[in-house]
């Protein structure tokens, strides 16, 4: 399923990928909580904001990151800003199973199996 719940047809050579555990999934922290469905703003606009930056200056998230840990306590409060952020999803059901749809979803492809290094 795709984002406007239109069902995604995955193509032979994909699956054949799949099935030969030859397909890695890197998936970001962004993709349980960054998302519209789940906060009408993302962690980088909070930090931004709380960064004074100008509209037209937008590093990139790592540079960002690091500009709001440069402030005194700033990695401490980037911390607080994180927990705080997560704490609220698994307090809202609805917002905890919006979350972690990406998570329910690729856990039932049964070839997805985890290998060691």
């Amino acid at each position: 399923m795709c984002r406007n719940q239109h069902e995604v047809a995955i193509p032979e050579h994909l699956i054949n990928e799949l099935t030969s555990g030859n397909v890695v999934v890197f998936a970001g922290a962004g993709v349980s909580t960054e998302t519209d469905a789940v906060f009408s703003w993302t962690l980088y606009e909070d930090i931004r904001n709380d960064l004074g930056l100008p509209v037209t200056e937008k590093p990139d998230f790592p540079r960002l990151m690091e500009m709001f840990c440069q402030r005194p306590d700033g990695r401490q409060r980037l911390l607080e800003k994180i927990e705080k952020r997560l704490s609220y999803v698994s307090s809202f059901p609805e917002l905890y199973r919006l979350a972690t749809r990406f998570h329910r979803e690729i856990s039932t492809l049964f070839y997805m199996g985890i290998r060691g290094f």
